[in-house]
């Protein structure tokens, strides 16, 4: 709902995404473990499977 007129209506947001293309050995083992640390999978049902 809009705070200045209180009407309804879609909101757009544009997200950017900066992924390192080298990571260091150090590096990957902190995403491996972190990765770990999350029970849910957000790309579970994203193609529809």
């Amino acid at each position: 709902m809009s705070l200045k007129r209180g009407t309804k209506g879609n909101q757009y947001v544009t997200v950017k995404i900066a992924v390192p293309k080298d990571l260091s050995s150090r590096t990957k083992e902190a995403v491996k473990e972190i990765e770990a640390s999350y029970r849910e999978n957000p790309r579970r049902g994203l193609f529809g499977r």
